[in-house]
């Protein structure tokens, strides 16, 4: 399957996609010394958002992300 494939199975699938650098657990292995971490955050929820446009799933993603991130002064040490 190539790339393309794969995402559009996973959005057909799940109804939206996280590529895997967008997973939770990759975004806090660097987020202690990741200076746009509110930015890269909210780009993140913006792509999951999109991902989501022209589906089934649209009108139960849309609005549950935040569309901006306060500010992220620390994270307790995983």
């Amino acid at each position: 399957m190539c790339p393309s494939e794969v995402v559009a199975d996973a959005i057909a699938t799940k109804g939206y996609m996280i590529y895997p650098s967008e997973l939770f657990v990759n975004v806090a292995k660097h987020a202690q010394t990741n200076p746009n971490l509110n930015t890269d955050l909210s780009a993140i929820f913006s792509a999951i958002e999109r991902s989501a446009s022209g589906t089934e799933s649209e009108s139960r993603i849309r609005g549950c992300l935040p569309t901006s991130t306060p500010p992220v002064t620390a994270l307790a040490p995983m």
